[in-house]
């Protein structure tokens, strides 16, 4: 599988499109479903879950357990095209932003927020999903990698759960006000229990338990 670079994906919408259709496509073809099956927006919001939790992660480990933030504005980061699960990110070693948790805060603001931003835009434009949708997605991520940061290491959960709640802030997700932790819940549903009605699988955090 060959290395791509990141920019498209948030600078064309086309590409971004074309990730909705694969994931909508792989997603029936689990089910053992047709594609016209799967609900567009479904799809569409599963992608923009799958993409901003793969570049919210990374940075949010290096911010608390190294004290840097990698340069990951879109141009310094590649991938690989894949599905069924975490694709392949590929960061860059050189530059990027040490200091203490409010310089990293902004440097996470100033280039993973604002490509997470962009998709979210994009989604919002092309797939016609909701905004409050997406923006319980980009916090659910941020949640879900400060947890996974507690459960590494318990002597980082304050500092974790501090940083993110800085950047779920700097990212305008006012609307989203459940703290950082076990017991946060979004303030919406990523739209999976659509995938089967019949059984309502439900996220963790999901506004619907």
């Amino acid at each position: 599988m060959p290395w791509l670079p990141f920019e498209p994906v948030v600078t064309e919408p086309s590409t971004l499109e074309r990730r909705v259709d694969d994931v909508r496509a792989a997603l029936a073809e689990r089910g053992d479903r047709s594609p016209d099956v799967v609900e567009r927006q479904v799809a569409a919001s599963i992608t923009h879950g799958g993409l901003v939790s793969r570049l919210i992660s990374p940075a949010l480990g290096c911010a608390v357990v190294c004290g840097h933030v990698p340069d990951m504005t879109a141009a310094n980061v590649w991938w690989q095209d894949t599905l069924g699960g975490p694709f392949p990110l590929s960061l860059p070693l050189d530059g990027g932003v040490s200091g203490e948790p409010e310089v990293l805060v902004e440097a996470m603001r100033s280039s993973v927020v604002a490509m997470t931003s962009a998709i979210t835009s994009a989604v919002v434009s092309t797939c016609d999903v909701s905004p409050l949708v997406l923006a319980g997605n980009v916090a659910a991520a941020i949640n879900a990698a400060a947890l996974t940061i507690a459960a590494r290491d318990l002597d980082l959960a304050d500092r974790s759960f501090a940083i993110a709640d800085a950047v779920r802030a700097a990212a305008g997700l006012d609307s989203e006000p459940s703290p950082t932790g076990p017991a946060f819940r979004r303030n919406s549903c990523c739209l999976a229990y659509r995938l089967n009605p019949a059984h309502r699988e439900l996220c963790g955090d999901c506004v619907l338990r």
